[in-house]
C-alpha cells in the first residue's frame, strides 16, 4: 500500500513540476511580447516625431542669409 502511495506522490510532484516549468516558460514568453510591445511603441513614437519634424520643416517660411523672410 505505502509503495502505491509513494508512486501516487512521485506522479504528483512530476505533474507540479511540469506545471512549474509551463508557468515559467509562459513568463519568459510575456516577458519577451512585453519588450517587444515596447520596443514597437518606442519606434512609433520615434516614426510620429520625425514625421512631426518633418511636417514643421514644410511649413516654416523660408528665409534668406540676410534673415528676410520669402513671401
Amino acid at each position: 500500500m505505502s509503495h502505491k502511495l509513494n508512486e501516487l506522490k512521485i506522479q504528483l510532484l512530476l505533474i507540479q513540476l511540469e506545471n512549474l516549468m509551463s508557468m515559467l516558460n509562459l513568463k519568459r514568453d510575456l516577458a519577451c511580447l512585453t519588450m517587444l510591445n515596447l520596443r514597437m511603441q518606442f519606434n512609433l513614437r520615434m516614426k510620429i516625431l520625425e514625421i512631426k519634424r518633418m511636417k514643421q520643416d514644410q511649413t516654416q517660411p523660408l528665409t534668406t542669409k540676410s534673415g528676410w523672410k520669402h513671401k
